[in-house]
């Protein structure tokens, strides 16, 4: 059994794990030992599927995330910044940088981003990260 709790464990093997316990009688330490799970995380499979009523309880799901500093509209109206240029937004040259944006988006948004951040926000708004 893995010392620092359960090894990542799929869908198939949680519902495995949890028919083993309630529908065919094996202890959760028997189960973990053949399994390579940890008590705990079977004791936890069992109750959140309502020992085993509710399977679909066990199903894996997307991990949500961090909620994003900047709602749609923000980002939105953080392209049109961006596409005005970094003169129009007070700042000398024609070259947007992360500091510069990350700049703009605490003046205009009061939202803070470490400069490494920022390319993976601009990818995901569709403008290119090569900045520094």
């Amino acid at each position: 059994m893995n010392q620092h709790g359960s090894k990542p464990c799929g869908e198939d093997v949680r519902l495995r794990v949890v028919k083993l316990v309630c529908e065919e009688g094996w202890k959760p330490a028997e189960v973990a030992q053949a399994m390579g799970c940890s008590v705990r995380s079977i004791q936890l499979w069992v109750q959140k599927s309502s020992r085993g009523r509710k399977k679909t309880a066990l199903k894996t799901g997307k991990a949500p995330g961090a909620t994003p500093k900047l709602d749609s509209q923000q980002k939105q109206r953080l392209l049109k910044l961006l596409a005005a240029g970094p003169e129009a937004a007070g700042f000398e040259g024609q070259h947007w940088t992360c500091a510069r944006i990350n700049e703009l988006t605490q003046k205009e948004f009061d939202v803070s981003y470490h400069v490494r951040s920022l390319p993976a926000l601009l990818k995901s708004l569709g403008w290119s990260s090569h900045f520094t």
